[in-house]
């Protein structure tokens, strides 16, 4: 977020509202009461037509949504495409600490974004896992590994090897549920998915992958292993540790993962101990 916010009284014309944002090159101005408090926020686009002298309270939208200091980046983003704002203000404690627009949000999300499949990185799995461990009765992890890769990319070259990312990067796409599952390549020939599917809905929706896969036309082979782990969230307590939580969430997955390219079983899900009740 950017710390140093333009505000502006919501008594000041139209007027010396549109040459702060000149002066500063902005495209809003967060808009307060004579007592200092949020009253809402004013954009080039609210000054379009309006009188010089009008105040700003005529004008501005009073429609305020805010988010708070430790609001993530992704929640973020969802935050202003489902209200359709460019900004958003940063309050912690009522007061006003910062306010961050959509375009400095998308070039730090791109940051996380794989350049190669388009998916987002890990970052975004433990920060949507995160999430759905605070609002959803169940979640999964799918950790999904391609297996020989390295031998694919010696046999065919590295150009293959990625063609074989990006079909399991489209087809994790096609696949996903929106706001259900959340594909990510988590890192080289590696994916994981955090979904609020219960563990048996996990176990049917990666075979169904795994079939997806085995049946794509392919100049090259391509064999996937899958791990799930997951149970439902009713014995968290308020003091527990999430990022703890996931961390063991997706280890477990990872190990069954791997249990699943030794035993060529597809797909396995986790048989070690849980931090959610299975």
């Amino acid at each position: 977020m950017n710390a140093n916010v333009l505000t502006i009284s919501q008594d000041q014309p139209v007027s010396a509202a549109a040459q702060l944002m000149r002066q500063h090159n902005v495209g809003g101005l967060v808009v307060l009461n004579s007592n200092g408090s949020l009253a809402g926020i004013v954009t080039s686009r609210d000054l379009r037509g309006a009188p010089a002298n009008q105040p700003l309270r005529e004008t501005m939208s009073r429609k305020l949504i805010v988010v708070q200091p430790e609001t993530s980046l992704w929640e973020a983003i969802e935050v202003m495409n489902a209200a359709g704002v460019e900004r958003l203000p940063v309050v912690a404690g009522g007061k006003l600490t910062g306010i961050v627009t959509k375009t400095v949000l998308l070039t730090v999300i791109a940051r996380h974004t794989d350049s190669l499949t388009g998916l987002y990185t890990a970052a975004y799995l433990r920060d949507v896992a995160e999430r759905l461990l605070r609002t959803v009765p169940e979640i999964s992890i799918v950790f999904i590994d391609i297996d020989d890769f390295g031998l694919t990319n010696k046999r065919f070259g590295h150009a293959k090897g990625d063609w074989c990312l990006c079909v399991i990067a489209n087809l994790l796409r096609k696949h996903a549920i929106a706001n259900e599952d959340f594909p990510s390549r988590f890192g080289g020939d590696e994916f994981a998915v955090a979904s609020s599917r219960p563990l048996t809905a996990a176990f049917d929706w990666a075979k169904t992958f795994l079939n997806a896969v085995k049946n794509v036309p392919q100049p090259v082979p391509i064999s996937i292993s899958i791990g799930i782990a997951g149970g439902r969230r009713c014995n968290l307590r308020p003091e527990t540790n999430r990022a703890e939580v996931i961390e063991s969430l997706i280890n477990l997955a990872s190990l069954a993962c791997t249990k699943a390219k030794i035993e060529q079983t597809g797909v396995e899900i986790a048989s070690g101990k849980s931090p959610l009740i299975n």
